[in-house]
């Protein structure tokens, strides 16, 4: 679990491998690396936005089986109520009900919405070489398609715990590190900081001073690969964590991030005394499932306030005119962070972003995507209309609307 309880509430970062599922001929159409990256969104220029991702949903009828997070211990999504909600692992409920990972529609769905939100790009949990890799290369695809940019967040308890020796941890993390510069680092839409591809970590816990008294030398043979490739990370440890990868003789975290911090105001006012890179953090509010669903307590909860908790992180932000701002979370529906559009807030969170963001955009572009993703699902057997609807997912990525709305007229 992400716990740090003097910094921050937690997630439990757990993935099952996930089994890609090969795409339609019709679908593939869309599938137009580069054609739409010219088309950006028009919005404030002081601060980078992005939204921190998890891809470890699963779905039966994409994955074959339901996964953890839509599961826990005790939840069937199989049984379904009065309503047609089916029973998940969350106070709320997706807009477009539980959904796997790798579903390309899915994926596409949601980095539209994040570009007329004027988000930036996203920051996806990504647990190692060794784990199996699909959702989030999906994701990366996903992200190329519409013109946004992806960067991992790198969890090193779960992609180092189980090695039997520190020797051996050091070897998985460089196997780590030069399968991201070979499958992301070189790619042009990953997310560079001063020409340096952004990678930040949950941690790092398990290589740690309290267990590793040379930690920092550790990370630094880690980061070895990379180095010796002249593509040295910009590499952003948790909020107190730097001194994990730090030392006199070992300078591996260029900063820090906040998460989900009680006083982010006095958070990010260290941060930047201290670092000349970090990043702060946006939420909307925190309630998690895992006393219902059998994942042990739960963690004391953050109001929501109807909104308002979000807005007050947001004006922290504007105020400390912050340079990076990670919007915490997309999509973790076990914390119940999540800003995507809910069944119980409906595009609520979103619409703040756009403003926040400065977009031209309103809820009215939102719902259409949302409508676009429902027609997909509708017409999925249907060659022609799906033809039709690639067409119209095209004019959204290149941001023609009114283009996409003419399109899906009548259907």
């Amino acid at each position: 679990m992400k716990i740090l309880k003097l910094l921050y509430l937690g997630a439990t970062f757990c993935l099952l491998p996930l089994v890609a599922a090969s795409c339609s001929d019709a679908y593939d159409e869309t599938s137009l690396p580069g054609q739409s990256a010219g088309a950006q969104v028009e919005k404030r220029q002081d601060m980078r936005i992005y939204v921190h991702y998890m891809p470890w949903f699963q779905t039966k009828d994409f994955s074959g089986e339901w996964g953890m997070h839509w599961t826990m211990a005790n939840c069937n999504p199989d049984q379904v109520d009065a309503d047609g909600k089916r029973q998940i692992a969350s106070h709320f409920y997706p807009l477009i009900g539980p959904y796997d990972s790798s579903d390309p529609e899915v994926l596409d769905y949601h980095a539209l919405l994040m570009k007329y939100a004027g988000i930036e790009g996203v920051l996806v949990d990504w647990y190692g070489s060794r784990s199996g890799a699909e959702s989030t290369e999906a994701l990366f695809d996903a992200m190329e398609r519409a013109g946004l940019k992806l960067a991992i967040v790198y969890e090193d308890r779960n992609n180092l715990d189980g090695a039997s020796s520190q020797d051996q941890k050091i070897k998985w993390g460089q196997d780590d590190m030069v399968y991201l510069y070979e499958n992301f680092f070189k790619k042009p839409n990953y997310i560079t900081i001063d020409g340096r591809p952004l990678l930040m970590c949950f941690g790092p816990i398990d290589i740690c001073t309290e267990t590793y008294r040379n930690a920092p030398t550790m990370w630094s043979e880690i980061f070895s690969p990379l180095v010796v490739r002249k593509m040295p990370p910009c590499f952003l440890a948790l909020y107190g964590s730097s001194k994990n990868a730090n030392d006199e003789r070992n300078q591996n975290a260029a900063g820090e991030f906040t998460w989900v911090n009680v006083d982010n105001a006095a958070f990010l006012d260290n941060l930047k005394k201290h670092f000349d890179y970090y990043m702060a953090s946006a939420y909307p509010g925190f309630r998690d499932y895992y006393r219902e669903g059998g994942w042990g307590d739960s963690y004391s909860s953050v109001d929501y306030r109807d909104g308002q908790e979000f807005l007050d992180q947001l004006a922290v932000a504007e105020a400390k005119q912050v340079p990076m701002l990670q919007l915490v979370t997309w999509n973790d529906f076990g914390e119940g962070t999540q800003i995507e559009p809910t069944q119980e807030d409906g595009f609520k969170y979103l619409e703040m972003v756009q403003q926040f963001a400065q977009v031209q955009y309103d809820r009215a572009v939102l719902e259409s995507i949302y409508r676009h993703y429902t027609l997909r699902v509708k017409y999925a057997g249907d060659t022609e209309v799906t033809r039709r609807l690639n067409e119209a997912y095209i004019a959204f990525a290149t941001l023609n609307p009114e283009r996409a709305e003419a399109l899906m007229k009548g259907l």
